[in-house]
């Protein structure tokens, strides 16, 4: 049954007052975040740049080409660079230890988008 404009208008403006008050929580949660620990948003802000120096490397979109198991492969190789210095103090050479963190930051959030994406791809099935 197809919706009538009364219908239209009505959800058209319950959709309007939910991405409002999902913006003002967002605003209000960054606010709290920046008061109880304030370095963690100056990090993100980190993460996002290593991201835009990703993408202008590689493209945008080069992280989809396998799907999360592809990613997954990057989280884990950052991570076992991660292990070898921090548990068996060993030196890394090829990059900083801070570099390290950063990618692996990218390739968790890249991770957990592929695995949304995928999640919702089966949902529509």
């Amino acid at each position: 049954m197809a919706e009538t404009k009364k219908q239209y208008t009505a959800r058209l403006a319950k959709e309007r007052a939910s991405k409002k008050m999902d913006e003002a929580l967002g605003e209000i949660a960054l606010e709290e975040l920046e008061k109880v620990d304030p370095n963690f948003l100056s990090l993100l802000q980190e993460v996002a740049k290593k991201r835009l120096d990703g993408i202008e490397r590689y493209g945008k979109e080069t992280y989809h080409d396998l799907g999360s198991k592809g990613v997954f492969v990057d989280v884990n190789r950052k991570h076992v660079r991660l292990k070898r210095y921090f548990w068996d103090k060993e030196k890394i050479s090829s990059e900083k230890i801070e570099d390290s963190m950063l990618d692996n930051a990218v390739y968790v959030i890249l991770l957990f988008k592929s695995y949304l994406k995928e999640e919702r791809e089966i949902k529509n099935e």
